[in-house]
């Protein structure tokens, strides 16, 4: 029996002592998303500055009144909150054990599938956050167009960020572009597709964010112009 326990502290101490060894790489793979932490707390108070209708932020939308309906719905959230959580965690996952064999240009496990999986994991994550469907009666329930724009905001960032950074990464990693060409940007079942943007929309290029910005601009004023012909809830 003691030496059962001696081969469990044993196997115990091992597991620890590597994951302490992976610590600095996972560190370094983490430390500069950490970024989104205060883009998520202040994002709307940039976003009142560039976007309309920001008296309604703060409203519920309350499409569901059966309770049934919004348990499935918050189920289905749980779900989402796994899910990304689960490609989030995998991709550091292998992320870190190829950086740990010394491989910086990581292609296989769920790199093979898209360019960002982690990325991905923290969208499919943060997403139930937009949708705060709850199944019991006394709670707020509904969508708020402060937690939409919120999280469309985010992603936005997120999307922008890993577009700029794959610049640096072709640089930097000759084969890069043949894994490129590929693999798809961020969903699995999208395809490598030529736009024909002019030169100076090109990745990397600043006026490409611009642009791309004001698209985004115009599609999330007319969602928020759609919230503001219904009729929401205020609370406080």
């Amino acid at each position: 029996m003691m030496s059962s326990w001696k081969e469990i502290i044993v196997r115990i101490s091992i597991a620890l002592t590597s994951a302490v060894v992976y610590l600095p790489i996972i560190a370094g793979i983490i430390t500069p998303m950490i970024y989104m932490l205060p883009a998520w707390y202040v994002s709307w108070y940039i976003a009142a500055c560039i976007f309309p209708f920001n008296n309604l932020w703060h409203g519920f939308w309350f499409p569901v009144s059966d309770m049934t309906v919004a348990s499935i719905i918050w189920l289905v959230e749980i779900g989402v909150f796994v899910v990304g959580m689960g490609i989030f965690l995998w991709g550091l996952f292998e992320m870190t054990c190829r950086k740990r064999a010394g491989n910086n240009l990581v292609t296989t496990g769920p790199y093979a599938h898209i360019r960002h999986p982690q990325h991905l994991g923290i969208l499919f994550f943060l997403l139930p956050f937009a949708f705060t469907f709850s199944p019991t009666a006394w709670s707020s329930t509904g969508i708020r167009p402060g937690d939409i724009l919120s999280w469309s905001l985010m992603a936005f960032l997120l999307l922008a960020v890993a577009d700029y950074e794959e610049c640096k990464i072709a640089r930097i990693f000759e084969e890069y572009e043949d894994y490129r060409s590929k693999t798809p940007f961020i969903l699995p079942f999208s395809r490598h597709v030529t736009y024909g943007l002019p030169p100076v929309l090109n990745q990397g290029k600043p006026a490409r964010y611009v642009f791309f910005f004001f698209v985004y601009w115009i599609c999330i004023s007319l969602l928020l112009f759609f919230f503001s012909q219904l009729p929401l809830s205020f609370t406080r």
